[in-house]
């Protein structure tokens, strides 16, 4: 059925290269972003307007749709 398929953006999705060329990095990177966004010292809702905030001093209209 329709709801067993994938959406057709995710089907014909390419890996990433960065985890493809270099996992070390990326386990090494995900650790730290597990870090910053995980856990209780800065509440969730300030690193998200902190995100918020980055995007716009950027102009990065993607990251704020």
């Amino acid at each position: 059925s329709a709801t067993d398929q994938p959406p057709a953006s995710a089907a014909s999705a390419s890996p990433d290269p960065l985890s493809t060329n270099d996992p070390e990095f990326m386990a090494t990177f995900d650790a730290l972003y597990d870090q910053a966004w995980g856990g209780d010292a800065i509440p969730a809702k300030y690193k998200e307007l902190a995100g918020v905030a980055m995007s716009i001093v950027g102009c990065c209209e993607p990251c704020l749709a």
